[in-house]
């Protein structure tokens, strides 16, 4: 419990050890960046990340049906899955960066039922595409 207090502070510590109880999980290693290191986002800026993340999954997404092997589909869901990870990274600083100290839990809230929402409707639309083109005379 001293080296939790030490690395982590009074409330990272009741964090962790909370966590502990709960599930099997543990934290087990903590990465200290050297000083001179930046995260990309702090280099560059964050609006910059997300657009890029976002570009770069538009691209994954037209390499996709140009997929001749099963390795060219893995490449280029690698590339798809870079861009996720920009773009879903700087989702949750940006949406606590902008709004003001007495709004951000509702937009929070709100930001969070329009992600849920979209994303049901997106995998319901690509759930129907197949048989929607299938019907239009476009073939497997």
């Amino acid at each position: 419990m001293r080296d939790c207090r030490a690395a982590l502070g009074d409330a990272g510590c009741r964090i962790v050890t909370r966590f502990k109880r709960h599930t099997p999980l543990a934290v087990t290693a903590e990465f200290d960046l050297p000083e001179d290191s930046n995260i990309l986002s702090d280099r560059i800026g964050r609006r910059t990340v997300m657009v890029g993340g976002m570009l770069i999954m538009a691209l994954g997404y037209v390499f996709y049906p140009l997929a001749t092997t099963t390795e060219e589909l893995v490449i280029y869901r690698c590339i798809f899955a870079v861009g996720v990870a920009g773009a879903i990274g700087m989702l949750g600083t940006i949406t606590q960066d902008y709004p003001q100290e007495s709004s951000r839990g509702k937009m929070l809230g709100i930001s969070g039922v329009l992600i849920v929402l979209g994303t049901l409707f997106v995998a319901d639309v690509f759930r129907r595409l197949p048989s929607i083109l299938q019907d239009r005379g476009y073939d497997g």
